[in-house]
């Protein structure tokens, strides 16, 4: 397949590996000039009506979900009597190859994939769907460590009902799949939940729960099994993040969590209070109670009861059956003359889409224009009501097109350092694709000696990425800032940063108050800015927050010290969990006696805490001082 031109557009590049049910191919769509990931169902089952309808599913739940958290589908398609699925192409690794790496997981980063996989949820849930088969194996990190939940091949509509195991069968992965499912009762947004829980356990321990010599082992361990809580098996495992765990794994579906978001709180909540016992729950409610023997008596009874009351209902249905058949069948014909079927208009032009619903007897309507790269200008990019949908005839059927991308013209960043040619394309609104390091190059480390797309080349800002050759030699991977600017909690600044492997991370007091602007999180400011390329090990990271926020609580704060040169910087920190917090800064000149240093010190909550003074970067003393509100 490689080097195959698929329908004209999709170029097969290489082989990414084979499931049991479709090949994948990293592809290049020739018409959107990008990489794309290619599902080619298997020829074996191009025949089979299940194994159809599953792959049919898979893209309409991708096309159908806009979520960051959840892998794209771009087009759906056949070849050579093959269904295909374009899908967007994520360059890095599964949940399940990272945790092959690198093991268990701090909860700070167990917290933070799992967050996101809940985001995904929630997003599909919203959209009346369940997964069914959430797994590491279907969670990805990319290579900016964005995580995205793929692989709807078996989600179901919410309003349908699906035996999930049979005894030998089995709909979702046994290793996460939720009591319900095991037992072949219907599934909800709750199943994956558990799931996640499951998931979640894994990334903190090490490995799933439950294990067995075969899938019916595990399955049954899953309806019957008590979850040992992380926390006994890991005492560095915090209590409150142990408790939501046994609370998302509950058999109990009274006591599991409902959502996906009330559970992405307790998790947040669980990082900022960690001996908490908020999600606390009886380890007898977690498990599925038995019936007590006299209400199965009662059910005996009511058994015998409805043998004899069977045949009679059944007769009953029978009549209503034949009536409701015989109106549906006089009225139906009058009903589906009013009705007609909203035809798909999306990339057709205007008077196209006039024509094909003057045929229907529908009426357009432009109801605007809309910058949309992935359509040309002047096509339809947007359809309400959407294709498929009965609609009465004679209604209005409201379209918007396209007025196609705006591009900018690429600016020459040969000869600039690697930090002025990232600001700039950050103002252009173009990504770095890859650097490479020359280390023969003549010219000074960090300069950029070359460019992907030359000098006034038009590109489409958030479509387009550029490769840069730069002077020197790379001493770790870069990878592009985090934007943190809309971060709401210091737990979730935290994760993020662990997540890249930032080390250093320093909080300082920023200029502006965050109650005069329109901010939805804590950051004023950070340096490095957001997007640019950085070593996650070796910078130090400082964030400015908001100055009210260090209004919530305060303390006096005097001391002594030795100045022995004129110009001498003073530092003093405050250190926390989610890193250093500089609350004092200051030049003293040299003194006979030791400097006396005052100052009113203000934090974002009460407690007991350590200060650090530097003395020109050298730490000289650390003593604790009480804040309060």
């Amino acid at each position: 397949m490689i080097g195959t031109v698929i329908n004209d557009r999709y170029r097969i590049d290489s082989d990414v590996g084979s499931g049991g049910m479709a090949d994948v191919y990293r592809a290049y769509d020739l018409q959107e000039n990008r990489s794309v990931a290619l599902k080619l169902i298997k020829k074996e089952y191009c025949e089979d009506p299940k194994h159809m309808r599953r792959f049919e599913r898979e893209a309409r739940a991708a096309m159908t979900l806009d979520c960051p958290n959840i892998v794209r589908a771009f087009d759906f398609g056949e070849y050579e009597g093959r269904n295909f699925i374009v899908l967007e192409f994520v360059e890095g690794m599964t949940l399940k190859q990272y945790l092959e790496i690198h093991g268990k997981l701090s909860p700070r980063a167990a917290v933070h994939i799992a967050g996101r996989v809940l985001t995904a949820l929630e997003c599909a849930h919203e959209g009346n769907y369940v997964h069914r088969d959430v797994k590491p194996q279907n969670v990805l990190i990319s290579v900016d460590r964005t995580i995205k939940l793929t692989d709807f091949g078996i989600a179901k509509d919410t309003g349908a009902a699906t035996q999930t195991f049979d005894g030998k069968n089995v709909v979702g992965s046994v290793q996460y799949i939720s009591p319900e499912q095991a037992s072949g009762k219907d599934v909800s947004a709750q199943s994956d939940l558990y799931s996640v829980g499951i998931m979640l356990y894994e990334m903190l321990i090490g490995e799933p729960p439950f294990d067995g010599d075969n899938s019916v082992q595990i399955a049954v361990k899953h309806i019957n099994e008590r979850l040992t809580p992380p926390m006994e098996l890991d005492p560095s495992i915090s209590p409150a993040l142990s408790d939501v765990v046994v609370k998302a794994t509950a058999k109990n579906l009274n006591v599991r969590y409902k959502t996906a978001g009330e559970m992405k709180a307790d998790l947040q909540r669980a990082l900022r209070e960690p001996e908490e016992r908020f999600a606390y729950v009886d380890p007898e409610e977690v498990m599925v109670r038995s019936q007590p023997a006299e209400q199965q008596g009662e059910t005996e009874s009511g058994a015998r009861l409805w043998h004899f009351l069977l045949p009679a209902s059944l007769m009953v249905a029978l009549v209503i059956g034949m009536f409701v058949f015989w109106y549906s069948t006089m009225f139906k014909d009058s009903k589906n003359a009013e009705m007609s079927k909203v035809p798909n208009l999306i990339e057709r032009t205007l008077t196209e889409a006039e024509e094909l619903l003057n045929n229907r007897d529908f009426v357009i309507r432009l109801a605007g224009t809309v910058s949309d790269p992935d359509y040309p200008e002047g096509t339809v990019c947007r359809q309400s009501p959407e294709s498929g949908t009965s609609y009465k005839k004679g209604s209005t059927v409201d379209v918007w097109l396209s007025s196609g991308a705006s591009t900018v013209a690429m600016q020459y960043l040969i000869g600039m350092s690697l930090d002025e040619a990232t600001a700039m394309l950050d103002e252009l609104g173009i990504g770095i694709d890859s650097i490479t390091y020359d280390a023969s190059s003549t010219e000074s480390d960090g300069t950029v000696t070359w460019q992907s797309i030359p000098e006034g080349t038009e590109v489409v800002p958030g479509e387009e990425t550029v490769s840069l050759e730069v002077a020197g030699y790379q001493g770790a991977s870069l990878v592009p800032m985090p934007d943190l600017a809309k971060v709401a909690t210091l737990g979730g600044i935290d994760q993020i940063l662990d997540v890249y492997g930032v080390v250093n991370r320093r909080f300082l007091k920023g200029e502006t108050m965050k109650g005069s602007s329109n901010a939805t999180g804590l950051v004023e400011s950070q340096s490095p800015s957001a997007g640019l390329p950085f070593l996650p090990s070796e910078t130090t990271v400082e964030i400015y927050l908001y100055e009210d926020l260090f209004q919530a609580a305060g303390a006096e704060v005097e001391f002594e010290m030795l100045v022995d040169r004129d110009g001498t910087s003073v530092e003093v920190v405050l250190e926390s969990e989610y890193g250093e917090f500089v609350l004092y800064q200051t030049v003293l000149d040299r003194s006979e006696n030791a400097a006396s240093v005052h100052f009113r010190a203000g934090f974002l909550q009460a407690g007991e805490y350590t200060l650090v003074v530097y003395s020109d970067r050298s730490e000289t003393m650390r003593f604790t001082a009480v804040f309060t509100a």
